[in-house]
């Protein structure tokens, strides 16, 4: 396995994994293992978790989407809480790592390329994302699944402790807020079962004038 092969094979798919190298070369994995740390340590490819890798931009054709990598990284995932509210405009901070829901336990990464937070959330509650398509149509590197609005605002009540009084509302600064559809952020209220996110959605809507 010659790197430039490497890099020629995934230009178009810039990250992957090591198993996939496992079925393209015919060589001992142990083997495979050695030549990519030895290209992290180069900087040749940098290592976006154990096992995943991704081309440095000199040897990318397309440019992944780092949403598509956190929904990649740990799968069943969606993009949520802040990150799906600066997504959408709601909030007018950059957020500095990615925040993700996932119904697996929690999980976290510090990577070269961002930071990675994925928070546990019950099955039943596991819903109110949709699948979003890059305008290249480069589905496996550029697509990913990312909350609703709606669904984003109520993961955020429910993952950051403590009571959203509107005092606390009004200080996250909230912008662009007629995006929410109230009928399904309340409808979506119910799929978390408790009165503190129906307090906090109460809150948020006299707040935003949504009432």
């Amino acid at each position: 396995m010659k790197y430039t092969d490497l890099a020629a094979r995934f230009r178009y798919r810039p990250f992957f994994e090591a198993r996939e190298l496992d079925i393209v070369y015919n060589e001992p994995y142990a083997q495979i293992r050695f030549r990519l740390s030895r290209w992290v340590k180069l900087g040749k490819l940098i290592q976006i978790r154990r096992g995943y890798y991704l081309l440095p931009p000199a040897e990318r054709a397309v440019e992944p989407s780092i949403y598509t990598i956190s929904n990649y990284l740990y799968n069943p995932s969606y993009v949520s809480l802040n990150s799906a509210l600066e997504y959408y405009n709601i909030i007018p901070e950059q957020v500095m790592r990615i925040e993700a829901v996932s119904p697996k336990q929690t999980a976290s990464w510090v990577a070269p390329l961002g930071n990675f937070r994925y928070f546990s959330i019950k099955t039943d509650a596991f819903r109110g994302y949709h699948y979003l398509e890059s305008e290249t149509h480069l589905k496996d590197q550029q697509a990913f699944f990312m909350a609703t609005a709606e669904k984003a605002l109520l993961d955020l009540f429910h993952f950051l402790p403590g009571e959203w009084t509107e005092e606390r509302i009004l200080e996250m600064r909230f912008q662009q807020t007629e995006q929410i559809n109230r009928k399904q952020l309340l409808e979506a209220t119910r799929w978390f079962h408790a009165p503190r996110i129906k307090r906090a959605t109460r809150n948020f809507f006299r707040v935003t004038e949504l009432e």
